[in-house]
């Protein structure tokens, strides 16, 4: 029989423990809110998402996006305070100007920048490794010196270089210049609209070649144009990001794409779970890439330099053969894999190798796989925690780290794998 004491400290108990599942109830069914801030209407991508959902956040269900898109700088502090008044429970910014309009909106709301500029300089934050106030993020890091250095590389007669004169270019590249021997020509470019001419110009400037820095902030869907344009015009030049190569531009030289996207929503996650964006590292660029686009160096007549090609290639590469890295075609649904190394003429025919390492791949057949992997070879899986996804290194990891991807696969549909063939800018003797 219970007591009148008994049934009191019963009762107070078992309301505590109900007061305490109603709560992680309601912070189950939570959805969170996360606001968007940039200039040009890009979404956010699906590497984002994607490490959003091995962190248990599903958009729609726990958690949603509200974007506010400007079409020009000014328009930033009127989008952010409209994000602020929404009260969002974090903001994503996209570039230096979005994250100063969200920093001078709010000291409370957290912040998760990913910008281009030096976010000390800027006054984004006080230090990379503890950043303090509420901001945090994502600095890619500035690359006009090492772009007119590459393309002095490999054009080294080049003595005059033509480069759109943004207000807050980076005084660096001048120094730069200075130290190689090369004559900058400044084009002023306030807007889009100037980017239209700007080619025409740095040829009345006598330019010899042509150096696009990181506009993307400012001019987001015009980086492919300028590359078809700097064809167009026989303009040697250099940008900043593969897509610049892709579509005409002679180099490009930068941080892949895309890997600060899911290092940017191991930031949001530590956040929604309760971090202080003071106390998180502001994250930096680790993976760079230089592409060549050998077409156009021989629509213009241009010989790049072997070492410029080596070089080239070791970025694509392990130093043991195969080394293999993933992408996902665009619009087209399926994987492919891209072997590099750096070979010596008689190892040329080694495309054979890829082709029958991709039939090993797509038959899951372990022991043709594991035949072409050295034994201190290391493979990189798209899906993980990491920038890079998840990292196997040495032979036995490799296996075993395949083995479990096909034992989880097999219940499910497999894509087919392939070698992605881009003789034009990926491979200096074709495929």
């Amino acid at each position: 029989m219970i007591d009148r004491r008994t049934f009191v400290t019963l009762s107070a108990g078992a309301l505590l423990l109900l007061e305490s599942l109603a709560v992680r109830a309601q912070q189950a069914e939570r959805v969170y809110r996360i606001g968007f801030l940039r200039v040009g209407k890009l979404t956010i991508p699906q590497p984002f998402w994607d490490s959003m959902r091995e962190f248990g956040w599903v958009e729609g269900k726990n958690v949603t996006i509200e974007p506010r898109y400007a079409d020009r700088e000014d328009q930033l502090p009127i989008l952010a305070a409209q994000l602020v008044k929404s009260k969002v429970d974090v903001i994503l910014t996209n570039g230096t100007p979005s994250a100063k309009a969200a920093k001078q909106a709010t000291n409370t709301i957290p912040i998760v920048f990913s910008v281009g500029d030096d976010p000390i300089g800027t006054g984004l934050v006080a230090s990379l490794g503890r950043p303090d106030g509420n901001l945090t993020g994502f600095a890619y890091g500035l690359y006009e010196e090492k772009l007119l250095e590459v393309l002095k590389t490999a054009l080294p007669r080049v003595a005059r270089v033509a480069y759109p004169a943004f207000p807050d270019l980076h005084p660096a590249i001048l120094r730069a210049a200075q130290a190689l021997g090369v004559q900058m020509k400044a084009i002023t470019v306030q807007g889009p609209e100037d980017l239209a001419h700007f080619y025409a110009a740095a040829r009345n400037a006598n330019a010899e070649a042509v150096l696009i820095p990181d506009i993307a902030w400012s001019f987001p869907n015009r980086l492919e144009d300028l590359g078809a344009e700097a064809l167009t015009n026989r303009l040697p030049a250099i940008g900043y990001e593969r897509k610049f190569a892709e579509s005409g531009g002679l180099l490009s030289y930068g941080p892949t794409r895309f890997q600060h996207w899911p290092r940017l929503a191991a930031h949001v996650d530590k956040i929604l779970k309760g971090a202080k964006p003071g106390d998180l590292p502001v994250e930096q660029a680790t993976k760079s890439e230089l592409v060549i686009n050998l077409k156009t160096a021989k629509a213009l007549g241009l010989t790049i330099p072997e070492s410029v090609l080596l070089r080239r290639m070791r970025l694509f590469s392990d130093r043991t053969f195969p080394f293999i890295r993933r992408y996902h075609a665009a619009g087209r649904g399926r994987r492919l894999i891209q072997g590099r190394a750096i070979m010596t003429e008689e190892e040329k025919g080694n495309y054979q190798v890829l082709l029958e390492l991709c039939a090993a791949f797509n038959a899951h057949d372990l022991d043709r796989i594991m035949a072409h992997f050295a034994e201190d070879s290391s493979l990189d899986m798209p899906r993980g925690k990491k920038p890079w996804g998840t990292r196997f290194t040495g032979k036995d990891a490799v296996r075993k780290g395949l083995a479990i991807r096909f034992e989880r696969l097999l219940t499910c549909t497999i894509p087919r794998i392939g070698i992605g063939c881009r003789a034009e800018w990926a491979y200096r003797n074709g495929c």
